[in-house]
């Protein structure tokens, strides 16, 4: 340190030692050495003393692609799961204690259809697009005109409620993450057949 009075502003290479420092033995065979393998003595007073190369970006490795926050679908689990399979029983318990006893029930999607689809929106954890675009699909199956033996043909008013729910149901990322995980186990399935 107490040689850095003798040297050039740092950083700076050393084409050779200034006098004062050539004399001393463990810095002259320091040079000397240098000059025998073509290495260049440098001078830096600091650690990051010396400027960052201009071309640094284009040395540094791309930045990671950006990570995906796609929602894996959970099953349901604690309380949640044994809401959802009471509303699913109740629904489906509403729908055939009736037909055990001979009674059609003037409107056999109300009731069971609405608690079957909570408990599946429950169940998923969805959002209120999911919720919304359930209650589309339900009002669609307890109009006046659907009705076993309606003509297709009389069932058209229903098709912009169909596609809004649809719509809705498929922009609620919880419904979407659902329909993944089924689609990727029937795969799954399909591919252990050896049918693909």
């Amino acid at each position: 340190d107490r040689s850095a009075i003798h040297l050039p502003a740092a950083p700076t290479d050393l084409a050779e030692l200034p006098p004062p420092l050539a004399g001393l033995p463990t810095l002259a065979a320091l040079a000397a050495q240098a000059a025998q393998t073509g290495l260049t003595l440098a001078w830096q007073a600091q650690r990051y003393d010396f400027a960052p190369p201009p071309n640094l970006l284009e040395l540094t490795p791309p930045p990671p692609a950006p990570y995906r926050n796609e929602l894996v679908f959970e099953q349901p689990t604690g309380l949640r799961r044994w809401i959802a399979i009471v509303l699913a029983v109740s629904g489906v318990m509403i729908l055939i204690v009736p037909l055990i006893f001979g009674h059609i029930p003037e409107h056999p999607a109300s009731w069971p259809l609405a608690l079957l689809t909570l408990a599946l929106m429950i169940g998923i954890k969805a959002g209120p697009l999911g919720y919304l675009g359930a209650f589309c699909i339900w009002l669609v199956a307890n109009l006046p005109s659907l009705r076993f033996g309606t003509l297709p043909i009389s069932l058209w008013p229903d098709i912009p409620l169909v596609a809004l729910g649809l719509l809705l149901l498929w922009r609620d990322r919880r419904v979407r993450a659902m329909w993944q995980f089924v689609r990727r186990q029937f795969n799954r399935r399909h591919d252990v057949s050896g049918a693909n």
